[in-house]
């Protein structure tokens, strides 16, 4: 995949800027089916038995795999809680199911019980699946079925859209979202494996057909556990912020608090200028997380350790040290200016 696709959170902006009769679990060798363009249909009698329950047979491996028809589309009747800020309330979706593929950085067998690893708070869907040549090592595919308004459909995504759905849009008409609020409206149907010796070759059906969940690693701010698109502090303007000295580091950030803090004796305290939207508002994620239950975070914990925000590593250089502070009689005083250091020239003057 590109490394395009890493910019996603509205920060990055900033920075940067038919009918369709699905057949139940196709596999790579079924007879045809009208519900897709290329070979699909259910295992016969002779396909391999499942040992667990995601079943793992020994396929050959092929370079075919079922498209699918595109699904009529329709806009949305009611407002979708899908999560996504930049999404319309009301976007065209899929007005029937459709089968779609999904490109999954770990091992298909994995996902059901972790999730699939993603820093972002949606997956693309695709029609067809993608040439084994443009997945990166260690990608492998997904077939998943979409019910009844769970896939948005690309094309009508024309403002504010994210870098990582460009390349997306270039084939508009065979991609389609699969927002996190959406996803207990998907259902995991087989594994692929992407051979090393070219093509794909099938890992499994999953039997209990699960709604496909993500697990939030891999995000750009650096801070593990929480998805790329997560709301930033401060919204509008630049703002102050403290945190103490030795600095609490949370995760692969700092932690700060958005008002003076009691004294707390044999720290130091530092009052920061934090520029717009570069802290992490670790409430806000928490409430935003609890409603999009298919995402596995770290945000209701670090909210429960009370941490309030959180400053990435990355964007140590651009907060400014306004004032160091020490415990004094009634409370916090002034000890020292740092003579408008960033926030990585202090602490490096105090490692």
């Amino acid at each position: 995949m590109d490394t395009a696709l890493s910019a996603t959170s509205r920060d990055d902006w900033e920075r940067t800027s038919a009918r369709t009769e699905i057949a139940p679990a196709p596999t790579v060798t079924a007879p045809a089916s009208p519900a897709v363009d290329e070979p699909s249909g259910e295992a016969g009698d002779d396909a391999p038995k499942a040992e667990t329950d995601h079943e793992k047979p020994r396929a050959a491996a092929t370079s075919t795999l079922p498209t699918s028809r595109p699904p009529r589309l329709q806009q949305a009747r009611s407002k979708l809680k899908h999560g996504l800020d930049w999404l319309a309330d009301r976007p065209h979706v899929n007005a029937e199911p459709v089968e779609l593929y999904v490109v999954c950085p770990a091992d298909p067998d994995r996902v059901a019980g972790e999730g699939l690893p993603t820093p972002h708070l949606f997956v693309a869907g695709t029609l067809q699946p993608p040439g084994p040549e443009l997945l990166e090592a260690g990608d492998n595919l997904l077939r998943v079925r979409v019910d009844e308004g769970g896939a948005v459909d690309l094309s009508s995504i024309d403002v504010h859209v994210p870098p990582t759905l460009h390349l997306l849009l270039a084939s508009r008409g065979g991609s389609y979202l699969l927002p996190a609020g959406l996803l207990e409206r998907t259902h995991l149907l087989t594994g692929y494996l992407n051979d090393p010796d070219g093509g794909f070759r099938t890992s499994g059906e999953f039997r209990d057909r699960p709604a496909l969940r993500l697990r939030s690693v891999g995000a750009r701010h650096g801070v593990e556990g929480l998805p790329t698109d997560v709301p930033r502090w401060p919204r509008t303007a630049d703002a102050t912020a403290y945190t103490l000295l030795p600095a609490p580091r949370v995760g692969g950030g700092l932690a700060m608090v958005s008002s003076k803090p009691r004294v707390r004796a044999g720290h130091r305290l530092l009052r920061l200028r934090v520029p717009r939207r570069r802290a992490i508002d670790v409430r806000a994620a928490a409430d935003l997380l609890a409603d999009l239950t298919s995402v596995r975070s770290a945000a209701a914990a670090l909210a429960g350790k009370d941490t309030e925000l959180l400053l990435p590593s990355r964007e140590f250089d651009l907060v400014t040290v306004v004032e160091v502070l020490a415990p004094g009689r009634l409370g916090w005083k002034p000890v020292s200016d740092p003579g408008g250091r960033t926030l990585s020239e202090f602490l490096a003057t105090v490692a």
